[in-house]
């Protein structure tokens, strides 16, 4: 909450870490595909959004043909050390684990982009930018790998 000044210091990250598979210490030096497709790493991610009522941070990872879903804390930060910058769920493919394959089904992507929120409705809208369309999915509940429940395009 406090003003942004230029050459600000970033104060935390997702997506590079020193490890593989623990999110203890994150990374500023690195850059590249780290840890993907996983629950830790990003291939080319593209569109952020938060829904602030069901406590949601939405990323998506356009290279993987996904969408990657955090858990917050009440106050909408990340949960402090090991594991708490690991996504909880992943939206366009069936687990965070392995696959990135692109596909054009209600529960597939390919090259997800931009994303919103709509949390008036419990909505994420995301554009499903290879498959030309825009995918609307409930986030009221979130699983991994569920369907859309409205297409538009």
């Amino acid at each position: 909450t406090t003003p942004l000044a230029d050459g600000e210091n970033a104060s935390d990250l997702l997506g590079q870490y020193t490890s593989p598979s623990s999110t203890a210490t994150v990374t500023y030096t690195q850059n590249g595909v780290n840890n993907g497709p996983t629950a830790l790493g990003f291939k080319n991610p593209q569109g952020v959004t938060m829904d602030p009522v069901n406590r949601l941070l939405f990323v998506a990872d356009t290279g993987n043909n996904r969408v990657l879903v955090y858990s917050l804390n009440t106050d909408n930060s990340f949960t402090a050390g090991s594991g708490g910058h690991t996504a909880s769920y992943v939206l366009g493919q069936s687990s965070l684990q392995g696959g990135n394959a692109a596909a054009t089904t209600q529960s597939g992507m390919s090259g997800p982009t931009t994303l919103a929120v709509d949390s008036a409705n419990q909505r994420l809208f995301v554009s499903d930018t290879t498959n030309d369309r825009v995918l609307m999915f409930s986030t009221s509940s979130i699983s991994n790998g569920m369907n859309a429940s409205n297409v538009l395009g």
